[in-house]
C-alpha cells in the first residue's frame, strides 16, 4: 500500500492502516533516535512516544508528499529524543570558541568500517553526538538546532566542531591500532 494511501486510512481510523504506517517506518525512525540517544531501551521508550504523537496528529498535518510526511515523522522522533534526554538530564553545552584545524581526511578511507564509525559516534558525549546527528547525518542548519536545543548558534558550531575533532581522532587512534 502506498504512503498516501496508509495516511488515508489512518485518518478514517483504521488499526491496520496504523500497524502498516507504523512497521514501514519503525526502523528509519528508530534509527533517528539510536543516533540521538545512544541506548536501545531508551529508543524503543521514544518511538512510542513518537509513533503515538504521530497517530495523534496525524489529521492535523497535511500530506503533500512521500518525503515530507517522512520528514515530518522524523522531525517528530528528533524532538521526542531531545524532550527524553531533557527530562533525564540537562545537557551540557561547553562555550569554547577557540579555532582548531583537523585532518579529516581519515573520513574519506575506503576501508572504513562503518560500524566502527556508529560505535564511534555513540560514545561522544550527549551534547557532542546529538549536535553531531543533527547536522552530519539529518541535516539540519545550526540555526534548526540551536532553536531544537535551546543553546546558541556558535554552541552548536562549537559541538559540532569538538565531535568532529574527538571522531576523526578515535577513527584514527583504531586505524593506527589495527595496521
Amino acid at each position: 500500500m502506498e504512503l498516501k494511501e496508509i495516511i488515508k486510512h489512518c485518518r478514517s481510523g483504521s488499526q491496520l492502516a496504523f500497524n502498516s504506517l507504523f512497521n514501514k517506518y519503525y526502523q528509519l525512525l528508530y534509527h533517528v533516535s539510536k543516533r540521538i540517544l545512544g541506548n536501545h531501551h531508551d529508543v524503543e521508550d521514544v518511538i512510542i512516544l513518537s509513533f503515538t504523537k504521530i497517530f495523534k496528529n496525524i489529521n492535523k498535518v497535511e500530506y503533500i508528499n512521500d518525503p515530507c510526511f517522512v520528514k515530518w515523522m522524523k522531525t517528530i522522533a528528533i524532538n521526542e529524543s531531545i524532550r527524553f534526554i531533557d527530562s533525564k538530564k540537562k545537557l551540557e553545552f561547553i562555550e569554547d570558541v577557540r579555532v582548531v584545524e583537523i585532518d579529516d581526511s581519515l573520513l574519506n578511507e575506503p576501508e572504513l568500517d562503518i560500524d566502527i564509525v556508529y560505535k564511534t559516534i555513540n560514545q561522544l558525549p550527549d551534547g557532542y553526538r546529538i549536535v553531531f546527528t543533527l547536522f552530519a547525518i539529518e541535516g539540519y542548519n545550526h540555526k534548526d538546532i540551536s532553536q531544537m536545543l535551546n543553546i546558541t548558534e556558535s554552541t552548536s558550531k562549537s559541538q559540532l566542531r569538538k565531535a568532529r575533532i574527538r571522531i576523526v581522532n578515535q577513527l584514527k587512534d583504531f586505524e593506527n591500532g589495527h595496521k
